[in-house]
């Protein structure tokens, strides 16, 4: 998948993995305010990120706010 990029070899035992988008659809930083909480406290690392332009509408987006 080309819109995800990897930043590095994820561990085999992770039973669970955690996700967060940001910008518009984050009403009030909820979702990336809680992220930050979680990568704090658990000294977590990115996995990966996702480049958004493949998966927005940005006509229908801009309609829409």
């Amino acid at each position: 998948m080309d819109a995800v990029e990897f930043h590095c070899e994820p561990p085999s035992t992770v039973p669970t993995m955690v996700t967060a988008f940001g910008g518009c659809i984050d009403a009030g930083e909820a979702a990336t305010g809680a992220m930050r909480s979680l990568v704090r406290q658990l000294s977590a690392v990115p996995l990966a990120s996702i480049d958004p332009e493949d998966f927005f509408d940005l006509v229908v987006f801009q309609t829409w706010i």
